[in-house]
């Protein structure tokens, strides 16, 4: 279970990889547009070597090329479901978070989503963090 490997899609993309849309799209009755966010859901059912699968809140789903959307990129460059490691001390009531241990990026933190990153670990739960305080693993 330590060594999953992630299936890289065109473009470098992963399943559940949050994606912001960079062009404009009309159908019948639903419209896309720059700056939608969404979420990689797979490889294109059409054109697997070529376009990913995405999946947009207005839109529904659509097959897209790599250039037509990019990653939400979070403060310090990490993406959602980086693997990092804890860099420092913290203690809460009943919690602590210890250097070393390991999380995940669950996205940008809620307080402060221009500088920090919110953090899953098992032991402590979530929290927000600058890009300082964790390493990808």
């Amino acid at each position: 279970p330590d060594q999953v490997e992630v299936e890289v899609l065109p473009g470098g993309f992963r399943v559940r990889d949050i994606v912001i849309s960079t062009i404009e799209l009309n159908d019948v009755d639903r419209t896309l547009s720059v700056g939608d966010r969404g979420t990689v859901i797979g490889s294109s059912k059409t054109a697997p070597d070529t376009q990913i699968l995405c999946q947009f809140e207005n839109f529904g789903s659509v097959s897209l090329g790599p250039d037509q959307v990019e990653v939400e990129v979070l403060p310090g460059g990490f993406r959602v479901r980086d693997i990092v490691i804890s860099t420092i001390e913290l203690n809460d009531v009943d919690r602590t978070l210890s250097v070393g241990d390991r999380g995940t990026v669950i996205g940008s933190s809620k307080t402060a989503p221009d500088t920090q990153i919110l953090c899953q670990f098992e032991n402590f739960g979530s929290v927000s963090l600058g890009p300082d305080q964790v390493e990808v693993e």
